[in-house]
C-alpha cells in the first residue's frame, strides 16, 4: 500500500511541474524550447534534461538575435552567455545549467533593435554596439563610425577602434587616417600613417603609408621592401635581388601565392621561410596562374612553385 501511494505521489508531483511549464515566445527572434518553471527560465534540451539560465528573469525575458549572436534579456539586463555547466551524452545531461553575464542594466528603459546586420541596439536614447559579448557605445550619425563599420573585422565605438573577432582595441590608433591594407581570409591588417596593426596588434615595422599593402599569403609591400609576417607580431625583411617596383601578385589560393617582378616568379606559401623564386624560371610573357596552387607557362606546368 506505501508502495502504490509513493508512485501516486511521483505521478502527481511530475503532473504538477507539467502545469507550471509555461512556454516562452520571442519577439525580436524565432526559437523554441525556451520555457518558464517556477519563475526561472529554462531550455529545453532533450525529454532527459533541461538547461536552467541562471541568473535570468522570465520577466521580459526575449532573445536577442544581434548580427550572427544571441544575446538574452529581460526586464533587468542584457546578458552574454558566458559557459554551459554539465556534460551530456546522447540526450542525457548532467549538472543542467547556462551561466550568463549580465552586460547592461535597462531596468526602466526602452529597448529596441536598431540594427541587427551590425548588431546596435537603442536603450533610451543611447546607442549601443554588441559584440562577442562586450557592449560599446556607439554614435549612429557620426560618419566616421560609419565609415570604419564598413569594414570587415573592425568595429568603432566613440574614442575607440575595435578589432571585432578578439575584441581587442587597437592602440593609440588615429581613426583620421585609419584603413584596411589587406582584408583576406588569411589576413586582416590595417594602418594609420604611424602603426601597422595586424589581428588587431601593433607590428613593431617602419612602413611607408601610401604604398603598404598585404597579401593573401600574409605577405606585405611597400615601397621600400617586402616582409612575411608571422603570428601574433613578428615579420621578417625578404632580402634578395627582388624588385620591388614591380613587384605583384598574379594569384592566390589557400595553397600558396605566386608573385612576379620584371625578372622572375616568385611563390609563398605561408610561414616566414616559404618565400621562393621558382628554381627552373617560367616564362614570364605566358605564366598564368590557374587556381588551386597551379600555374602554367608555354613549356611547362606547376603546382605549389614546384615543376609538375
Amino acid at each position: 500500500m506505501n508502495r502504490l501511494f509513493q508512485i501516486l505521489l511521483l505521478i502527481l508531483s511530475f503532473a504538477l511541474v507539467g502545469c507550471n511549464k509555461v512556454e516562452l515566445s520571442s519577439k525580436e527572434a524565432n526559437y523554441e524550447g525556451y520555457f518558464e518553471r517556477n519563475k526561472k527560465v529554462y531550455l529545453e534540451y532533450s525529454d532527459e534534461g533541461d538547461f536552467l539560465l541562471k541568473g535570468i528573469s522570465p520577466k521580459g525575458f526575449d532573445l536577442l538575435s544581434l548580427r550572427d549572436e544571441y544575446y538574452y534579456k529581460d526586464n533587468s539586463g542584457i546578458y552574454s552567455q558566458k559557459k554551459i555547466m554539465g556534460s551530456c551524452s546522447g540526450r542525457s545531461c548532467e549538472l543542467k545549467e547556462i551561466i550568463v553575464t549580465k552586460i547592461i542594466h535597462i531596468m526602466g528603459k526602452s529597448l529596441s533593435i536598431y540594427d541587427k546586420h551590425n548588431g546596435i541596439i537603442k536603450i533610451d536614447d543611447d546607442f549601443y554596439l554588441l559584440n562577442k559579448g562586450s557592449i560599446y557605445p556607439v554614435n549612429p550619425d557620426d560618419s566616421r563610425f560609419n565609415d570604419l563599420l564598413k569594414l570587415d573585422h573592425i568595429l568603432s565605438s566613440i574614442g575607440k577602434i575595435i578589432y571585432r573577432n578578439d575584441n581587442i582595441e587597437l592602440k593609440n590608433v588615429n581613426p583620421n587616417d585609419f584603413k584596411a591594407i589587406g582584408n583576406h581570409y588569411a589576413i586582416n591588417a590595417f594602418v594609420d600613417k604611424k602603426h601597422l596593426y595586424i589581428y588587431g596588434r601593433t607590428i613593431d615595422i617602419d612602413f611607408d603609408y601610401r604604398t603598404i599593402k598585404a597579401f593573401q599569403s600574409r605577405l606585405l609591400k611597400d615601397k621600400n621592401g617586402i616582409y612575411v609576417y608571422k603570428f601574433p607580431s613578428s615579420y621578417k625583411i625578404i632580402t634578395g635581388s627582388i624588385d620591388i617596383e614591380s613587384f605583384k601578385l598574379i594569384g592566390c589560393s589557400n595553397m600558396g601565392c605566386y608573385f612576379k617582378d620584371k625578372n622572375k616568379i616568385y611563390y609563398h606559401w605561408g610561414g616566414m621561410d616559404n618565400f621562393k623564386k621558382l628554381e627552373m624560371q617560367p616564362d614570364l610573357e605566358t605564366f598564368e596562374y590557374l587556381g588551386a596552387g597551379l600555374a602554367k607557362d608555354k613549356n611547362n606546368y606547376y603546382t605549389q612553385g614546384r615543376l609538375k
